[in-house]
């Protein structure tokens, strides 16, 4: 094996940059089985799609390993060496498409940064994909998705709706229901202004990230509320607008201002205008919530803690939006389990009690449960759902729909529910129920 190395020409010696968090998802293209690999926050773009065999390769992208440590490595576990050129050309292909935290992929973040600052608004990433870019179909859609349910479409604005509500990101179509049980909550509500809580898959160096764009979409523009950024911004001691590109292909937040856009409207063609809003991207883990001082906990903190005072001394009634998703399970998302109709049951139990913990206001025992479960169950909404509740305290509220979507082509599911919160000053729920 030796003697065959040294034939192999003369491999870079410093390590491959690491792996970036991406998606390693098994598919099947033309009668074969491959992996394709994507980048779940967007930044990196294309995905890629390669051998079963390249997972060999891949575990030992870290930061740690050379070309010929890991040629090496790959031979000890197949018996057979690589030739450098071949693994070389590998991980090129992954440089190329930024999927390595490299010096590269640094210039290629620079970049976006710069396009994101010069937008005047935050365009709609995904109108003609997730859902219609033309208005009028669009609204046809969003109509659709409430007649599909029990209720059906509204027929006159509420005059009592909650202060918050949590919601789903996942793809309209696959939470319609779950997305309409909680909109129909909200139709033809006319708060003073919004707070969207979103998700940051591709993470962050802060805990929350703000961003100073409008948000637009085919239902017209959601303006920002550049007033209370900037107040939260000057009195905080971290930078929320920092990493504020990352916005730009989170479709958390912008999922919440269509259905808002077609909600607060209460049928309006064309829609009526959004209140100033504040979208806010949440980043930090049960680890971070946990962990003693000095930590990111200290920082959670300190900007709930000036959110809500920011948001007492403007006054008028605020509504808050968490749009968030709850377990992720399945061999996609690296479970050994099959999705058994009694792992599935177990994992909705476990969902409806992170939801009844937060409709009693229990913050504390919603992150107490998943930390003694270390997240198995990878509820990515936890920090938006953390600060809906810490953001609204002595609320009440009322559990409005719970759904999984499986995928039996890639073995996973994706529970997702809808939660109403209601503030005090507000009657307990809507007309005819006591919210409980």
């Amino acid at each position: 094996m030796s003697e065959e190395a040294t034939t192999l020409g003369d491999p870079p010696a410093a390590p491959i940059a690491p792996l970036r968090p991406i998606e390693i998802v098994p598919i099947s293209h033309q009668g074969q089985d491959l992996l394709l690999l994507r980048d779940p926050s967007g930044v990196a773009g294309e995905p890629l799609i390669v051998s079963p065999a390249s997972l060999e390769l891949l575990r030992y992208c870290d930061g740690r390993h050379t070309v010929r440590d890991i040629q090496l490595a790959a031979a000890r576990a197949s018996g057979r060496i690589l030739p450098s050129d071949q693994v070389c050309a590998f991980f090129a292909k992954l440089e190329e498409k930024h999927f390595l935290a490299s010096p590269a992929f640094d210039q290629h973040r620079e970049t976006l940064a710069r396009e994101y600052a010069a937008w005047s608004a935050r365009p709609a990433q995904f109108a003609g994909t997730a859902y219609s870019a033309d208005q009028a179909i669009l609204l046809r859609e969003l109509d659709a998705l409430y007649a599909g349910t029990a209720a059906g479409l509204p027929t006159h604005p509420l005059v009592d709706w909650p202060g918050g509500l949590a919601v789903p990101h996942i793809d309209p179509s696959r939470g319609a229901a779950v997305y309409a049980a909680g909109y129909a909550r909200l139709w033809g509500a006319r708060p003073n202004g919004i707070v969207i809580l979103g998700v940051s898959h591709a993470g962050g160096e802060q805990p929350f990230i703000l961003t100073s764009k409008d948000f637009a979409t085919p239902l017209g523009i959601a303006p920002t509320d550049r007033t209370l950024i900037e107040a939260l911004a000057g009195a905080l001691s971290f930078d929320p607008l920092a990493e504020q590109d990352l916005h730009r292909w989170e479709h958390s937040i912008e999922f919440q201002v269509v259905f808002l856009q077609h909600a607060l409207s209460a049928g309006a063609r064309p829609p009526s205008a959004l209140p100033p809003c504040l979208p806010v991207l949440c980043t930090f883990s049960w680890e971070d919530l946990l962990a003693p001082p000095p930590s990111r906990r200290a920082q959670i903190e300190e900007f709930l803690t000036m959110l809500r005072a920011q948001l007492a001394a403007r006054g008028g009634r605020w509504l808050i939006v968490a749009g968030v998703d709850l377990a992720h399970v399945g061999k996609r998302f690296g479970d050994r389990e099959p999705l058994t109709s009694a792992f599935l049951e177990n994992v909705a139990r476990a969902d409806r009690a992170s939801l009844d913990h937060l409709a009693a206001g229990d913050g504390d025992g919603f992150v107490r449960d998943l930390a003694e479960q270390r997240n198995a169950r990878r509820v990515c909404g936890l920090p938006a759902l953390y600060a809906l509740n810490a953001l609204l305290p002595g609320t009440r509220g009322e559990v409005l729909g719970y759904e999984q979507s499986v995928d039996e082509r890639l073995d996973s599911a994706v529970g997702f529910g809808a939660l109403a919160l209601w503030n005090r000053s507000d009657r307990v729920g809507p007309a005819g129920s006591d919210g409980a």
